[in-house]
């Protein structure tokens, strides 16, 4: 492999990987604009409802599942900084 095809292989890797980045800070916004309504909206219920209610149960572990989630996006959104950080500039 010469110098110059080896470049545009290493420019061609740079530019899949701020793709890839691009495309999971989008999917990562929409999804936690997803979760904070889902949280939200649980939060509101159990709020409203009686605590010996049987639906209670049922909101607790939709906040729960939401919750779970948010954490994993987090640690999506870090794994996109991370390769983001040590993508090289041009």
């Amino acid at each position: 492999m010469n110098d110059q095809s080896f470049r545009a292989q290493l420019e061609q890797e740079i530019q899949k990987r701020r793709d890839l980045c691009e495309h999971i800070g989008g999917i990562g916004l929409a999804f936690d604009n997803l979760l904070a309504i889902i949280l939200g909206y649980a939060q509101l219920a159990l709020d409203e409802i009686q605590e010996d209610s049987k639906s209670r149960h049922y909101l607790l572990e939709i906040q729960s599942a939401g919750i779970k989630a948010a954490a994993a996006l987090r640690q999506l959104f870090e794994l996109r900084r991370a390769y983001r950080d040590e993508t090289p500039t041009q």
